[in-house]
């Protein structure tokens, strides 16, 4: 019959085990919440970066568009 100084040892180590898994298991999930924050983040960032590509691009495209319907202007007055 074991002593209850082993029984106390493996309920001791047992504990143990429990709290570095616990200790574990928080760490992994601090973890996982630090990453979803990460691709959150990038994902604004992009969305962010997107916009000002496309609003760019749409100001482009309106400059361009004046210039040509100004040179349309141009060369459509010209004529008698």
């Amino acid at each position: 019959m074991p002593s209850r100084r082993s029984s106390s040892r493996r309920s001791t180590k047992a504990e143990a085990r429990s709290e570095a898994l616990a200790r574990e298991l928080a760490s992994a999930r601090e973890s996982e919440v630090a990453a979803r924050n990460l691709a959150a983040v990038r994902e604004r960032e992009n969305a962010a970066q997107a916009l000002e590509t496309k609003q760019i691009a749409d100001a482009k495209q309106k400059e361009l568009k004046q210039a040509l319907d100004e040179s349309a202007g141009k060369i459509g007055g010209a004529r008698p």
